[in-house]
């Protein structure tokens, strides 16, 4: 007769498994919140500029002027704050990991089960899994990503308006 002990884990599997759920559904919920919000942002941003944009082009301005002005004045603000926010959240994960570390090591310094095999001689009953710290700057990376498709796309649409939906006050349609 084979015996596992899996230190309770099968007890608290379900539960485990309800909270991945739920944090995924949350993960995906966020995304879809910052996206709509950063359009938003960029709309309202743009709008502010129609004046501007519609000078330009009673001047003679090309299409493909404007795009790359708007493209610039949104790209160099988002990446101001994709800068400032990655860095910041940078130093708290790595704040908040450090911490989390440290208390499941000092939790399972009592620990008197039976270690795991694959471990050397002498090494701690508990192997916590190395996080990469690339990752919240892949994390950063894919923001930039998607800050500059929805950037383009924005842009893409404003520099379409003609010369009298731009000059008009508010830049109301």
């Amino acid at each position: 007769k084979i015996q596992f002990f899996d230190q309770g884990y099968s007890r608290v599997r379900p539960q485990l498994e309800t909270l991945n759920r739920q944090a995924g559904g949350l993960l995906l919920i966020s995304a879809l919140v910052w996206v709509v919000v950063m359009v938003f942002f960029f709309l309202l941003l743009t709008r502010g500029l129609r004046p501007v944009l519609g000078i330009m082009v009673s001047l003679g301005a090309e299409r493909r002027r404007l795009l790359f002005f708007l493209l610039s004045f949104i790209l160099i603000l988002s990446l101001c704050g994709l800068a400032i926010g990655g860095t910041a959240g940078n130093f708290a994960y790595l704040r908040v990991m450090n911490q989390a570390y440290s208390n499941i090591e000092e939790g399972a310094s009592g620990f008197e089960g039976r270690p795991d095999p694959e471990l050397p001689e002498g090494a701690p009953a508990v192997k916590l899994i190395e996080i990469s710290p690339r990752l919240p700057l892949l994390i950063v990376l894919t923001q930039g990503l998607v800050i500059l498709l929805v950037a383009v796309l924005v842009t893409i649409r404003e520099s379409r308006l003609s010369a009298r939906i731009l000059l008009e006050s508010g830049g109301k349609k």
